[in-house]
């Protein structure tokens, strides 16, 4: 594991504090990883929220931790002009209901009161149609048809209802900010695409071609590659695109022996772009590792979130010897660059698979604007088991699925 030294450079607006420089420029690491805390942005609220970016120089990292914050600060505002309160079956128009997106199995439902003693993926009350639920309208000329989406499935920190609430908290999942409308939609549209092939590659422990960082016309994959050689650790990049034939790649790290692990995933308009945007991830995961390594070394995992203890756990157990989906299987077909992806196209992509899109624009100004995308069928990377693509798209495709679904939660 790297050498991580930390220290403060500016602070934003949108931020607590920070951001802080988490890889050492340094060390030569041709990536630089920034954080902060973001500030809460409705009077009361406690919840706490991270981010980090990513960049070749530390001004474009510091950039890409002030943007992450403002989308975060500014999802927590809620638009109550907007908001209607009513039930589904009082609705005119379109409707799209919450089990759709959640993708809960009965299993899950039947056992929530003792699969909610872990917190970090909590199973809502079954879905009741007949009861009030805040609703707010999505944008017809951005999605496939206009349609009433949970609101609190768009806003982050939004009042989930008690204990018997039938919608978890919302993510940043499907969640952009972009210099324009359409700009956030395509960015939160792929990475809802990319979430939902990491989903099924996951859980399905399916065996994906690898890819050659050499064939990436991208020079950040190459110099990457050499830095991580030179310090010991070797680079995976594993093709995880399925029937939605959008460039999505996952780019994986480990020492020589295939221990301790580091994962990062990124879709993109093409090939390089989907590969050096999962190796920007990769390196926030592999300094987020490094600070987890040190504090546990300092003063144990107790004070660790959840998550945190998850994802340090899965680093320390991990061998990459004996998970095959981790490896990657044989070289698939050269990815080449030509693309012509924009937003329209993914858009038509997802409606020839049946999956509609709905975009709702949570915040505009002439500077940039932030969207939300629901499109309901594809998944995250929650440990969700209801039916539809997780047992479908590996039939579909020819895939062999390693076994029956493992139930391993997503490591983040």
């Amino acid at each position: 594991m790297r050498k991580i030294r930390t220290f403060e450079v500016c602070v934003g607006s949108s931020l607590l504090y920070g951001p802080v420089v988490i890889s050492d420029p340094l060390l030569g690491c041709p990536l630089t990883v920034a954080a902060g805390r973001v500030r809460a942005a409705r009077d009361g609220d406690e919840s706490t929220y991270f981010v980090s970016g990513w960049g070749t120089t530390v001004e474009q990292a510091l950039q890409g931790c002030l943007c992450e914050a403002d989308e975060t600060y500014f999802a927590q505002i809620i638009p109550e002009r907007r908001i209607l309160r009513s039930c589904a079956d009082a609705i005119h128009g379109r409707v799209v209901e919450p089990p759709g997106i959640l993708l809960f199995s009965e299993e899950q439902y039947d056992r929530r009161k003792a699969g909610n003693r872990q917190p970090r993926n909590m199973v809502p009350a079954r879905w009741d149609r007949s009861a009030p639920e805040d609703w707010i309208l999505s944008d017809g000329k951005l999605g496939t048809e206009q349609a009433w989406v949970p609101a609190g499935l768009c806003f982050l920190g939004y009042d989930p209802g008690g204990e018997d609430r039938s919608l978890p908290a919302a993510d940043s999942n499907g969640l952009a900010l972009g210099s324009n409308p359409e700009d956030a939609a395509m960015s939160a549209l792929l990475e809802l695409i990319e979430r939902d092939a990491t989903s099924i590659w996951w859980y399905n422990r399916l065996v994906l071609p690898r890819i050659e960082p050499k064939s990436m016309a991208s020079d950040t994959v190459s110099s990457y590659e050499d830095w991580l050689r030179h310090r010991g650790r070797e680079l995976r990049l594993v093709r995880l695109t399925l029937d939605l034939a959008v460039p999505i790649v996952a780019a994986i790290s480990s020492d020589s022996s295939g221990r301790c692990p580091a994962m990062g995933f990124a879709a993109g308009a093409s090939w390089s772009a989907a590969a050096t945007r999962a190796l920007g991830e990769l390196a926030q995961c592999e300094a987020n590792l490094a600070l987890l390594s040190q504090q546990a070394r300092q003063q144990g995992t107790t004070g660790f979130t959840p998550g945190a203890r998850q994802l340090y756990r899965w680093h320390q157990e991990t061998d990459l010897g004996l998970c095959p989906y981790l490896q990657g299987g044989n070289s698939g077909p050269v990815c080449t660059d030509e693309s012509t992806l924009d937003y329209a196209s993914c858009v038509k992509l997802c409606h020839e698979q049946n999956l509609g899109v709905f975009a709702v624009i949570l915040m505009q100004d002439e500077q940039r604007s932030l969207v939300r995308i629901f499109a309901p069928g594809l998944r995250s990377t929650k440990p969700r088991f209801g039916p539809g693509r997780l047992y479908s798209v590996p039939g579909t495709l020819g895939l062999k699925p390693a076994g029956s679904i493992c139930r391993d939660p997503f490591p983040f």
